[in-house]
């Protein structure tokens, strides 16, 4: 599982095999939050405090444009093919 980012605890990864819409994973001390990229950051699934959650949808907006670059590299597209 490539990690993209680590900060505070946080690690921000994009899995190996996954679906679409492109999104990345954030763990955190057993925690995890799912965060779509291909538009504005958006948590759709989540198992963190809220507070956890609005950290680490901030620590993807901070680095959007490298976690886009990584799901691009490995999916080629952030959006759904046909």
């Amino acid at each position: 599982m490539p990690e993209v980012h680590a900060e505070a605890g946080f690690k921000v990864r994009v899995l190996n095999k996954d679906h679409f819409p492109a999104h990345v994973h954030v763990i955190k001390a057993g925690t995890y939050a799912k965060i779509r990229i291909s538009g504005a950051p958006t948590v759709y699934e989540t198992n963190m405090s809220e507070r956890d959650a609005r950290t680490a949808k901030a620590i993807v907006s901070a680095h959007l444009e490298l976690c886009r670059k990584k799901w691009i590299a490995r999916y080629g597209t952030l959006t759904i093919r046909p």
